[in-house]
C-alpha cells in the first residue's frame, strides 16, 4: 500500500469517525470507498469522493454496484437472529428497502419490501439508527 494511501485513507477514516457512515458499526473492518473514480491514482483522488464502509456494507453497496445501478443506500441495519445469523435490511434514498443476509461472504437478497411494510421499517430504521442526509452523498457509481 503506498504511503499517500495509507495517509489518505487515515484521513477519510478521521474524518468519519472511524464508523461506517451506512451503520455505524465501529468493530468490524473498516473500508476506504471511492464513490466515483475521477484520478488514476487512489491516493490522489478527492478526499470529498471517499467514504468508509465496514466490510459488511461495502459488501452490500458493491453488491448494489453490480445488480442495480440506479439505487442509492441511505442506510443499512444491520441485526442478528437464530434463524439468519448476519441479516440486513438496507434502505434506499428513494424509501425501498430491501432484506437480506451475508451467506460466506457474498450478499443474498430475499426479497424487497412492498408499500405496506415498508412505513413501518422505515420508521423503525429511522427511529433505530437515524437516516439523515450525510454530508458526503452516498452514490454507488464506479
Amino acid at each position: 500500500m503506498h504511503p499517500k494511501w495509507q495517509k489518505k485513507r487515515l484521513q477519510v477514516l478521521n474524518r468519519d469517525g472511524f464508523k461506517c457512515r451506512l451503520c455505524d458499526d465501529t468493530e468490524t473492518a473498516l473500508h476506504v470507498h471511492h464513490l466515483k473514480y475521477t484520478q488514476k491514482l487512489p491516493q490522489d483522488e478527492p478526499i470529498e469522493n471517499l467514504i468508509t464502509y465496514c466490510s459488511d456494507c461495502h459488501s452490500v453497496v458493491e453488491y448494489f454496484k453490480q445488480n442495480n445501478n440506479n439505487v442509492v443506500i441511505c442506510k443499512v441495519l444491520k441485526f442478528t437472529s437464530p434463524q439468519i445469523p448476519t441479516a440486513f435490511i438496507v434502505k434506499t434514498t428513494d424509501n425501498n428497502l430491501f432484506f437480506g443476509n451475508f451467506n460466506n461472504n457474498t450478499v443474498q437478497f430475499y426479497w424487497g419490501l412492498t408499500e405496506g411494510y415498508s412505513d413501518t421499517l422505515v420508521r423503525f430504521i429511522e427511529n433505530k439508527k437515524g437516516c439523515k442526509k450525510t454530508n458526503v452523498n452516498v452514490l454507488n457509481n464506479g
